[in-house]
């Protein structure tokens, strides 16, 4: 594949809450690994999301929330706009919360707020801090939606070669260095679970 990717980074600024750039940190590197380049592009605009081939929407504060949507009115539809199309996404914490009205119609209720070290029923891991009553994990057509932070697909490297498989991209290779990242990620899924 000799095109470059592009990875949508929606609002760096006000949706990194807790890491969720990260991700695209590991999808880049792991494409990196397969010889495909991989730009992340930092975007203040939900329109045009059609162009990217990946769209990360991370977590973000109420006061953060509350700004991009008067940045961008028309964040919510379109996101689910892109998500509904079949390109591939991950949508963090605070933003599954934020699109699950219009993606799913029903809004995401209140529980108990839970602030640990989680694994969902899938055996993926990271660290959850909400009190949405939404799945921990969930796929909905080529995109994660997850309650769990930390970067997630770092603990879950799994996670990201699936990404990677639902935007057409096989993976034919395992080099030293996903297994490297495998080693990592286990042992941070060890040490998270120990603590």
């Amino acid at each position: 594949m000799s095109k470059t990717l592009k990875l949508a980074a929606l609002f760096p600024e006000h949706l990194n809450l807790n890491g969720d750039h990260g991700n695209l940190l590991v999808l880049q590197k792991s494409l990196k690994w397969l010889g495909i380049t991989a730009e992340i592009v930092p975007v203040t605009s939900s329109e045009g999301l059609v162009e990217f081939d990946f769209v990360l929407v991370g977590h973000g504060s109420k006061a953060a929330w509350a700004d991009v949507l008067r940045l961008d009115s028309s964040f919510v539809q379109n996101v689910v706009a892109y998500i509904e199309s079949g390109k591939t996404a991950l949508v963090v914490s605070s933003g599954v919360d934020l699109i699950s009205k219009e993606l799913f119609g029903v809004e995401n209720g209140r529980i108990e707020h839970r602030s640990l070290f989680a694994r969902t029923e899938q055996g993926r891991v990271g660290y959850l801090n909400s009190d949405s009553n939404a799945d921990e994990l969930q796929w909905h057509r080529n995109t994660v939606l997850t309650l769990l932070h930390g970067p997630v697909l770092a603990k879950n490297p799994d996670l990201a070669d699936e990404l990677i498989q639902r935007m057409g991209i096989q993976i034919k290779v395992q080099t030293k260095e996903f297994s490297d990242i495998r080693f990592l990620a286990e042992a941070s899924r060890r040490i998270a679970f120990e603590n």
